[in-house]
């Protein structure tokens, strides 16, 4: 485990004096901020799949119990444990976390409690925060293993900023089959309004639930920030 000397100056979580989430041979966070990690981007590009994956089996469920079928019951259970497989096998686990108290918090509270899980929009604004993060990496001139990009308050204040544009954020590639106008045309089963503004894309309409989503297509897509060769491993 790791500590800091002094209380962590951002003030993250329940204990001010823990560093790094106890892992200090993995991460590096002298002012209690948030560090670019060891693979460089691909945990960040890694999540965004995830969440692209996770918001899928999301869109499945509401558009197959919107038809009000009771003989679909075992195919919405089969979409519940498929969520529940991507949230403890690929999001749960995910090396970012480690890097990030605030990042790991919004995580638990909106993606991994299964109970209370985020709706697609919510599930979205990380995908958004996420982008923000590994493209704070890409645009950091020379950067390297443990420089700053975020601090931890920004991390929750930037996902309630999306949160609270009541946008659903879809990047325009993924590592996931389905993404970008695909997967938008998938969540607005009702019938999509397609909309192209000032180089940005939009998707406008209703889900299987008849909840109205306004969805914006994110320029960066994974692809735009595949990991360098200089990142140490």
């Amino acid at each position: 485990t790791g500590r800091f000397l002094s209380e962590d100056p951002i003030k993250d979580g329940m204990n001010w004096y823990s560093y790094c989430g106890d892992d200090p041979v993995n991460a590096w966070d002298p002012i209690g901020l948030v560090d670019i990690p060891e693979d460089g981007t691909k945990p960040y590009n890694e999540l965004i799949d995830a969440l692209v994956e996770l918001i899928d089996a999301k869109t499945n469920y509401i558009n197959e119990d919107s038809k009000g079928n009771r003989k679909n019951k075992n195919l919405l259970e089969k979409y519940h444990k498929q969520a529940d497989h991507i949230r403890n096998n690929k999001i749960k686990l995910n090396s970012a976390l480690w890097y990030s108290n605030a990042l790991n918090d919004v995580i638990n509270k909106v993606v991994l409690d299964s109970d209370n899980a985020g709706s697609v929009q919510e599930l979205s604004s990380v995908i958004a925060l996420l982008n923000e993060l590994r493209s704070n990496i890409v645009n950091k001139a020379s950067a390297k293993v443990g420089d700053e990009i975020m601090s931890e308050d920004d991390v929750w204040e930037r996902y309630m900023h999306y949160r609270t544009s009541n946008k659903v954020y879809i990047p325009v590639t993924s590592g996931y089959p389905i993404h970008g106008g695909e997967l938008a045309e998938k969540i607005l089963s009702k019938g999509a309004r397609y909309d192209f503004f000032l180089g940005l894309t939009y998707y406008r309409g209703f889900n299987g639930y008849g909840v109205y989503y306004d969805i914006k297509i994110l320029a960066s897509g994974v692809d735009d920030y595949s990991d360098t060769e200089d990142w140490p491993h």
